[in-house]
């Protein structure tokens, strides 16, 4: 049997007008990202939602009207996380070389897919795998400038006249290694104990991934791909 989620400890709200609802509503929202991000939207009820953020079904109702209006909700919030842009691609111009592009996408992805955030990572992999109406596309908006950049410092790699499905296939072949090394994290050495230890840390996945692609890149360019 799954484990019951541990519950929010119950925290004095502000003591300002309207504070203490705001508060609840923040938990009801927090407790939503984590339990539909690990348990997807049908293994996730309102009653476990209540529970764990220390809240009554009342004041979800009130703020979420529906467990579907809260993944909504959770869902445009990853939408939105995930659609603003890491410092490294705001400082890298537009006309810096294709490599250093790349790497600024690169980069900008772990920071948005790891840490805190690894609940959009692991939403993101739910909705692949457990598609709840349109919200997949709704995720996906979030890495529109994503790809935007990285098709873009693809085709200055691989030089004139690239295939389109190739450049194509290449900016999520380097979403995909983001997703997955995030997603990872240090469990993936006990799914394959054969690699001893837990992953390399963030910054050195990152340097991995454009070293990876570049490299591929390269090889394509040769081959005339």
């Amino acid at each position: 049997m799954r484990k019951t989620p541990k519950t929010h400890k119950a925290a004095a709200d502000p003591c300002t007008p309207g504070g203490k609802l705001v508060s609840t509503k923040n938990r009801v929202r927090e407790s939503a990202r984590y339990l539909f991000s690990e348990y997807g939207f049908a293994g996730t009820h309102l009653r476990a939602v209540c529970e764990h953020a220390g809240a009554n079904i009342a004041a979800v109702c009130y703020y979420f009207h529906s467990k579907e209006k809260l993944y909504e909700a959770v869902v445009q919030e990853a939408c939105q996380q995930l659609a603003v842009p890491g410092e490294g691609i705001a400082r890298c111009p537009a006309d810096a070389p294709p490599e250093q592009r790349l790497r600024s996408v690169v980069e900008s992805l772990f920071g948005r897919l790891g840490g805190e955030r690894l609940w959009i990572a692991k939403l993101l992999a739910r909705e692949l795998l457990e598609p709840v109406g349109g919200m997949t596309l709704l995720v996906g908006v979030g890495l529109g400038r994503d790809l935007v950049l990285l098709q873009a410092a693809i085709r200055d790699l691989l030089g004139p006249g690239p295939n389109l499905e190739t450049v194509r296939l290449y900016a999520l072949s380097v979403v995909a290694q983001c997703v997955f090394y995030s997603l990872a994290g240090e469990r993936l050495h006990r799914v394959l104990p054969q690699l001893l230890r837990p992953l390399p840390e963030r910054e050195d996945l990152a340097n991995h991934v454009v070293r990876f692609s570049l490299e591929a890149l390269e090889q394509a360019q040769r081959r005339g791909d």
